[in-house]
């Protein structure tokens, strides 16, 4: 298990864990997915960019352009919206800026924190019940929330919840999704990815009618329990611009980010 304070090793984690995420959801979900040693891509077909594209490349600046341009090339002719994934191990340096050269444009970027798991987190007095999703009706709560929570139609939400129903059904990693019900309305919904050492926190939503109520703190909190009582001293996540304050109140800090770019 990795310790919080070990910097470096952190930042690794942050993006090794979201991969072993990805990998999971491609190999038993049945995405596509090559990892050739300098570059990691997948495609799921669901059509939203995040969802295919390249996820890691460590390439040589005098290889760089060409494989750019090759990689795009086979990823276009897939026919899906994708995103090329920029973080603190690509390769080259200059990634970034070869990506814009070659006409792609940044189109989110995603700070990586990560927090110590080593003290009880107050809830904010809500008596939320968690529930892990193992069968329905559980999983179409989360399904709902996904949507609600993150404006996704539902021709993007239903294939991202079949592929990480899919992917939770074994391990390694360890991917467990969870509900979280205020007197039987489901509220909100959370995943732990536990791997790479640490314990990866995904898909935190709260509906629009309930956000600003503490919801989404204790949908942390709650999973961060979880996490510590599975052994693990660190918890890390991708954070959105909207839940950098939730974060931070738990402790939670910045260590690098990770930036989305497509083309057009």
């Amino acid at each position: 298990m990795i310790a919080p304070d070990a910097h470096a090793a952190v930042v690794e984690a942050l993006e090794q864990n979201q991969w072993e995420l990805f990998r999971a959801v491609a190999h038993r979900g049945g995405a596509e997915l090559q990892d050739d040693g300098e570059v990691l891509w997948w495609v799921t077909g669901v059509e939203a960019a995040p969802f295919n594209g390249v996820l890691h490349a460590r390439l040589t600046p005098d290889r760089a352009d060409d494989a750019i341009a090759s990689v795009a090339a086979t990823l276009d002719s897939r026919g899906a919206p994708w995103s090329w994934y920029v973080g603190p191990a690509s390769l080259p340096l200059d990634l970034a800026d070869r990506l814009l050269g070659q006409g792609f444009r940044a189109i989110d970027v995603l700070p990586g924190m990560a927090a110590p798991l080593d003290a009880d987190l107050s809830t904010e007095g809500h008596e939320l019940r968690f529930e892990q999703v193992r069968e329905e009706p559980s999983l179409s709560a989360f399904g709902t929330l996904l949507g609600l929570a993150f404006d996704m139609p539902p021709a993007v939400v239903e294939p991202f919840l079949r592929l990480l129903d899919v992917a939770g059904s074994g391990g390694p990693p360890d991917i467990r999704n969870y509900v979280a019900f205020d007197d039987g309305e489901p509220v909100a919904c959370g995943s732990l990815v536990q791997a790479a050492g640490v314990a990866g926190l995904y898909n935190i939503g709260v509906p629009p009618d309930r956000q600003g109520q503490g919801i989404g703190s204790a949908m942390t909190a709650a999973l961060m329990a979880e996490a510590r009582a599975a052994g693990a001293e660190t918890a890390v996540l991708w954070s959105s611009a909207a839940g950098l304050g939730c974060y931070r109140r738990l402790g939670f800090e910045e260590r690098c980010r990770l930036t989305l770019y497509a083309r057009g």
